[in-house]
């Protein structure tokens, strides 16, 4: 990315909570499910539905055929579960499966968006599902609570499919782009940033970002309302710090959520973690490096060179594994006498090695076709497979 637009990358974001102000780019709209529902919407349905379990109960998940809303609804397990055939259990709605995240709690896996996607599962508002009433539309005050959010082995079921656990589920999708930073106030707090995806579709230059934000695995926000420069460079320090700002600026048009006030509060915090540092850069420290040729390498100092000023004048340094040939590096994993750069062409990093990311296991194969005919969407992913909910 160039230096005139590493501050505004990323821009025009829609109000988070009212989707349909957002990009001028047409959205695919979930298709109707042919769900059968007794007359006055009130009575039991006899569907398909994603089930997730939780400490105290299970989300059923799925979209409404009526208002095409993406739908969860908490079952919960004990003594007042026999409540609920009379009394709307917890109902959370959302415009895309992506902005269902935050209300749920927890990222969902691309089996789950893909599902509601093609309304392969379909829980119909003010109708019994799985034992429970769900209410007629979502609550006006969603909250966060630690019992409805999904543990790793807990067990998501998904029709026609074998159980797997929501750890399973998450080890399948693979972001674009993953920041993982631990707190500076409490260091065991963990913020994870993630860009899941880019739209094909390219308007007046630009299409749509997918990203979420969480803390300690609870979703915050997430959604794919924010457009960017159709030749953005999703895998930056730029971008990472254009998304920070921007998901921790306040909105103006609407009262925040439960997640933004979460991140509202922590602003400060967010923005000192993605900070430029000057540097001089310590050894071990992330860097990127603008090699002579225009390309830009992510690695790790190994040396600071100083002048007889004793100013850093350049850097050794060790690109990861991932951007050189495998026959450069040494038997543990250094590359045979690093790489040394001038100080000016190398500024500090917020990528992690991307290493991590070679040996991500397989995406789950394809759902069987449900009542939905909605054509599947397609998106440009660049770096390998991710969800494509909403």
């Amino acid at each position: 990315m160039t230096a005139s637009r590493s501050r505004a990358s990323v821009v025009r974001r829609g109000e988070l909570t009212r989707p349909e102000q957002i990009s001028a780019a047409p959205r695919i709209r979930i298709g109707a499910s042919g769900v059968s529902q007794t007359a006055g919407g009130g009575g039991a349905v006899d569907q398909r539905v994603a089930v997730l379990e939780t400490p105290s109960g299970e989300w059923l998940i799925g979209v409404d055929p009526a208002t095409r809303l993406c739908v969860a609804v908490h079952r919960p397990t004990g003594p007042n579960a026999d409540a609920l055939f009379s009394v709307p259990a917890y109902t959370v709605t959302a415009s895309t499966s992506w902005e269902l995240e935050p209300l749920v709690g927890a990222a969902l896996g691309d089996e789950v968006h893909e599902a509601l996607r093609l309304a392969v599962v379909t829980v119909p508002l003010g109708a019994t599902v799985g034992g429970v009433l769900v209410a007629a539309c979502g609550t006006d005050r969603p909250d966060l609570d630690e019992g409805r959010v999904p543990r790793g082995a807990d067990l998501l079921r998904l029709p026609g499919r074998q159980p797997v656990t929501y750890a399973e589920s998450l080890a399948r999708s693979r972001p674009l782009l993953r920041w993982e930073e631990a707190g500076l106030e409490d260091p065991s707090d963990v913020y994870r940033l993630d860009a899941l995806a880019l739209g094909r579709d390219v308007h007046e230059g630009r299409r749509d970002l997918t990203y979420r934000l969480s803390l300690n695995s609870r979703v915050l926000v997430a959604g794919n309302d924010i457009e960017v420069p159709a030749d953005l460079v999703v895998r930056s320090s730029d971008t990472i710090r254009g998304l920070i700002t921007m998901l921790t600026s306040p909105g103006i048009d609407a009262p925040p959520t439960a997640g933004q006030q979460v991140l509202l509060r922590r602003r400060d915090e967010l923005l000192s973690l993605v900070a430029e540092n000057p540097g001089p850069f310590r050894v071990d420290e992330r860097v990127e490096v603008r090699l002579p040729d225009g390309r830009t390498l992510t690695g790790t100092v190994t040396a600071a060179i100083r002048g007889a000023d004793q100013d850093v004048r350049s850097y050794q340094w060790n690109p990861d594994r991932t951007s050189m040939p495998g026959s450069l590096f040494g038997p543990r994993g250094v590359l045979r006498g690093g790489i040394v750069s001038p100080a000016a062409a190398v500024r500090a990093s917020l990528l992690p090695d991307s290493t991590a990311d070679v040996n991500l296991p397989a995406p789950a194969p394809a759902l069987p076709s449900g009542p939905s005919e909605a054509p599947p969407i397609q998106l440009d992913l660049g770096a390998g497979p991710a969800g494509a909910g909403g």
